[in-house]
This record gives structure tokens, sequence and C-alpha cells, in this order.
């Protein structure tokens, strides 16, 4: 199995990547951090709105969460245990730099920093978007082009970090 930590500022093209990746030769899961922090966020009274007001409340309950016992981390390593195929590959999607370092650490994720420059020309005041580009990714991809250049590179991408002679660990808790 392999990690592959996915990052780029909203509207980037992440999770539009990650589909079209799943159009490739290897099994392709998504996770993101934020998952269990939207849930418990919508039991305390968020709207589901992902404007700036939301964004910085989501930050915010994800950096007490973490800070409290880690736990966006565990809730996305508790699913990734869960897969059966070994030859999957596992996207992660992570923004904050201290974030994306623990998962390279703890499991030997790889980093794909997504990137599209309508995207990049929008400000943002929490530190979960701001800080997007203070991490060196092991891969950068320019959402530049068309839709279809966009998803023939993301399935050349699984497709050559499938056959790739490396695996995650996910055996330490």
């Amino acid at each position: 199995m392999k990690i592959i930590i996915i990052n780029g500022m909203p509207q980037s093209g992440k999770d539009s990547f990650v589909e079209f990746a799943k159009d490739g030769d290897y099994p392709v899961y998504n996770f993101s951090t934020v998952d269990f922090v939207k849930a418990k966020a919508l039991e305390l009274g968020w709207n589901g709105t992902k404007d700036e007001r939301g964004r910085r409340f989501l930050s915010d309950l994800k950096d007490a969460l973490s800070l409290y016992d880690d736990i966006p981390f565990k809730k996305v390593l508790e699913e990734i245990q869960k897969i059966k195929e070994s030859n999957a590959v596992v996207f992660v999607h992570s923004r904050e730099p201290k974030d994306i370092s623990h998962w390279v650490e703890l499991t030997g994720a790889k980093t794909l920093l997504i990137r599209r420059s309508a995207a990049e020309d929008v400000e943002h005041d929490n530190h979960a978007d701001t800080e997007v580009f203070d991490y060196d990714y092991d891969y950068v991809y320019s959402n530049s082009g068309d839709l279809e250049q966009f998803h023939n590179e993301a399935i050349k991408f699984v497709n050559w970090i499938g056959q790739k002679d490396w695996e995650s660990n996910i055996s330490f808790i």
C-alpha cells in the first residue's frame, strides 16, 4: 500500500485528481483528515458552508482535536487499516505542514501538491490554507490544462506510483 498526502489550495482540483486516478490500474482510496472534524462540526452547529468563517471553524476544531490526542490522524489511519488490497494507492488530504510531516515520518507517505493559479489568487485567513506552500512536496502537479488532460495525468500518476518500489507503514498502532 502506498499513501500519498495530497494538498493544494481550495478549488485546486484535489478531489477531481483522486476521482480521475480511480480510472488507473490500481485500487484508489480517498480520505481526509478533516472528514471526522466536519462530522463533529455539524453536530456542534456548523451549517456545512465552507466559506471563510466555516473554513476557520473547521481549522480551529481540527487543531483542538489534534492537540488533544491526534484524533484526526488516528481516525484516518483506522480507515486505512481496513483496506485489504496491498497494492492500493491511498490519498490522504492533509493541509498543515506539521501534519504532513507527521504522516511522512510515521507512515513513509509521499506528498503531492496540486497547483491551480486561479485557486491561488484567493486570500484566506486560516492557517490551514495559508500554509499550503510551506512544505517541500515530493511531487507537484500544475492543474493548468483542460479536464481531459487533468484526467489523463491523474491516471498516469497513479499508475506510476503503483509501480514504485516503496510501501507505506500502517502497522504501528
